[in-house]
């Protein structure tokens, strides 16, 4: 990719995402991989542990890579958590990018909108289940007519 060979590495956040916001985007949405890529930078990842299987040459060609394109390719020893469709894109938690404090600054930021649309939308489905309960309490005993 071009962009790699014309300019360095981003950082986009000086603070990394908090260890409380790591620790539940892991929970909910990581699974583990030995390949990443993360959508906010571009930056790819490769665990290369024997316990990984990998086409013929793609180990070698991703050192390659690295050593061609520093900061771009990074090699780890540990199986990457990876977050799937985090707010419509796919990282690699700990990228050095910090690209995800930026979702956890936004959920920050809107707390008390957020807060307030989950008690709308329980007390609307608390509703809900007060009419059903009053259905379902109507038609027992239907069976007997």
């Amino acid at each position: 990719m071009k962009r790699y060979k014309t300019k360095p590495p981003e950082i986009l956040y000086e603070n990394p995402p908090s260890e409380e916001f790591n620790r539940a985007i892991e929970s909910f949405f990581c699974h583990g991989s030995c390949r990443g890529h993360c959508d906010i930078c571009g930056r790819e990842f490769l665990n290369d542990d024997k316990f990984w299987s990998f086409d013929e040459n793609e180990v070698e060609e991703f050192k390659k890579n690295a050593k061609k394109y520093p900061g771009w390719y990074i090699i780890t020893d540990y199986s990457l958590p990876i977050a799937d469709n985090l707010f419509g894109v796919t990282t690699v938690v700990g990228c050095p990018c910090n690209g995800i404090r930026k979702f956890e600054e936004i959920l920050w930021h809107y707390r008390s909108l957020i807060a307030r649309y989950f008690e709308g939308r329980l007390q609307a489905q608390e509703e809900s289940v007060k009419q059903n309960r009053k259905i379902v309490e109507q038609c027992k005993g239907i069976d007997k007519i």
